[in-house]
């Protein structure tokens, strides 16, 4: 075809040529920002016996469908992926005095996206955590109470030892594919349990305020919230089983990029959450299940599945 020809060809199809180029920009601009997030929210769970020092790993696994966008503007669907999220973290607590207590969490993530037969990987250390919880109100070792109650607050800091890049071998990179988030975030938590001879109900909430990094991108605060059941049955005398269930709450705000709002991010998930705390001596042993009840992630183009955690601590 002449130059000519071409010319007259898109000037009686503008319309045409108007999404076709609307396609090419869309999909390098918005294609990458899709896809489940790694830099989730934190949850303490029910943590071992309130008078020990503990230290443990701790093992997480999730995944999620992700329906990308060849066009923002049109909304016109492109491919779909899926990305797997595997993190190992070394955590532990030590108790200062009788109220004050510090944390410490360390992990090691292997991060994978999968879509149109092409992986991208991301392995290596996250980003660390430091934090403190303040004993407010404590019944749990009075024994002339049979209604036992513990509250405690507090707060941290998540520092950026992770890795965060937004390339990699010259092709965009989902900011989630990432090992860390590259800020220095903060974070606020209440931690509330109580319990009537052996049953008893655990809850907690955390929120958590993103900084922008290097890069100018600054993923939402978010904030988790959880209410678990438990029970408390001896077999034996060695052996204590802590079975619970109960409902989890995750909500993400949107994503910035260079102040720019990022339309498809965020959203709000709530799991069904059912586990197995087993403590014998100096052991302690916890698996998790979640499953998502409903679920509205980055405007319904995320769906995240179930997920699993596992933890072995040594309390002293």
């Amino acid at each position: 075809m002449s130059n000519s020809s071409a010319t007259r060809f898109f000037r009686s199809n503008k319309k045409m040529a108007f999404v076709i180029i609307a396609l090419l920009f869309s999909y390098s601009s918005f294609a990458c920002e899709i896809c489940g997030c790694s830099i989730n929210g934190y949850h303490y769970g029910i943590l071992p016996q309130f008078k020990k020092n503990f230290i443990g790993v701790k093992y997480g696994y999730r995944s999620y469908q992700s329906q990308h966008l060849i066009s923002e503007t049109l909304h016109i669907l492109g491919n779909r992926s899926t990305e797997y999220y595997n993190s190992a973290e070394i955590w532990g607590r030590y108790y200062v005095n009788k109220r004050l207590q510090l944390f410490a969490f360390v992990p090691f993530n292997h991060f994978r996206q999968h879509e149109s037969g092409v992986s991208t990987t991301a392995k290596g250390m996250g980003d660390i955590t430091l934090a403190a919880s303040y004993m407010v109100y404590n019944t749990a070792a009075r024994k002339d109470k049979t209604f036992k109650q513990t509250l405690l607050a507090g707060g941290g800091v998540k520092v950026p030892t992770g890795k965060f890049d937004k390339s990699k071998s010259g092709q965009e990179l989902n900011p989630s594919i990432n090992t860390g988030s590259g800020s220095v975030d903060y974070l606020a938590n209440l931690i509330y349990n109580c319990r009537y001879k052996r049953a008893g109900l655990n809850l907690d909430a955390n929120y958590r305020v993103n900084g922008a990094n290097g890069k100018d991108f600054r993923f939402g605060n978010r904030f988790t919230s959880a209410a678990r059941f438990f029970y408390w049955q001896d077999v034996g005398k060695k052996i204590t089983l802590l079975p619970n269930s109960g409902i989890m709450y995750e909500h993400a705000e949107k994503d910035r990029h260079q102040q720019e709002l990022q339309k498809f991010s965020g959203g709000n998930i709530q799991f069904f959450t059912a586990g197995l705390e087993v403590y014998s001596g100096i052991l302690n042993v916890g698996v998790t299940y979640n499953h998502p009840l409903s679920q509205n992630l980055s405007e319904g183009l995320v769906t995240m599945n179930n997920q699993f955690s596992a933890h072995l601590n040594i309390l002293f």
